[in-house]
């Protein structure tokens, strides 16, 4: 059932006016963010666009670019930029991909490339596909100006943010305190988890007392439906008797589960 108390209904209502809070600034937060993504991808897609273009003038081999920020320990303010350039068209002799960006230590261009295909050489048309190759890897080496590429001005986040990204803030605690607050010593009993009960860890919990560290409680498992603790109270809990234990044992299960014992 539920129960009506001015502890869980005040941490309720403070809850209900945190999210409507948290959705206005989520909702601000995003707009933002999109602003802000959008307004980068567009650099980095025409630092992609125009590799590609030089690259597929140079092979006919299915070529992916990929451009993303990076960020600088040295300066957080420092746009920079990696590139990766994928050449892995199975069909092709020589399946390659190929790295620049910029080292954290100095602030140098590093450069880095790999291949897992290994070589095939033994046709001519396999030479001539590797021509292809070898002429796009001299243009990544030998003519772009990686130094100026991979410094160029992103935009900042300082000027799309005016709201933090919101965190969510839980209040499952509050809930759970003022649940029990009401109950104290109140004609109701509330299923929890017992931390190391041996006999059941969903119990029936009937509030008694409570001191900084402890409640005084009365327990039954929780085997019983709650149909037959609201009818049979008495009978059930006739064995139970008072045990102290700590308030960090004892859980309320979400959603909350209330019995009123008929009196």
């Amino acid at each position: 059932m539920k129960i009506i108390s001015s502890r869980l209904d005040d941490v309720r209502m403070e809850k209900a006016n945190y999210e409507r809070e948290y959705e206005e600034q989520k909702s601000r937060y995003d707009e933002q963010n999109a602003a802000y993504t959008r307004a980068t991808r567009e650099v980095l897609d025409n630092i992609e666009a125009a590799l590609l273009q030089q690259i597929n003038a140079r092979t006919s081999q299915k070529v992916r670019v990929n451009a993303r920020r990076d960020f600088s320990y040295r300066d957080p303010s420092e746009s920079l930029i990696e590139v990766r350039v994928y050449a892995e068209d199975p069909g092709w002799p020589l399946r390659w991909n190929w790295q620049a960006s910029v080292s954290q230590v100095d602030g140098t261009v590093v450069k880095d490339s790999n291949s897992y295909s290994g070589i095939e050489a033994t046709t001519p048309e396999n030479i001539s596909m590797l021509k292809e190759s070898l002429d796009v890897m001299d243009y990544l080496v030998n003519q772009v100006d990686w130094d100026a590429l991979l410094h160029v001005q992103l935009p900042k986040g300082s000027d799309y943010f005016t709201t933090k990204r919101p965190e969510r803030k839980s209040f499952d605690k509050a809930e759970k305190d003022a649940l029990i607050g009401d109950c104290m010593g109140q004609p109701i009993v509330v299923k929890c988890m017992v931390d190391g009960d041996a006999r059941s860890s969903h119990r029936w919990v009937k509030f008694l007392h409570e001191t900084s560290s402890f409640y005084t409680v009365l327990t039954v498992s929780a085997y019983h439906p709650a149909e037959e603790i609201e009818s049979n109270y008495e009978e059930i809990f006739k064995f139970a008797y008072p045990q102290r234990i700590s308030k960090s044992k004892i859980d309320p299960v979400m959603p909350f589960e209330t019995v009123e014992i008929l009196q």
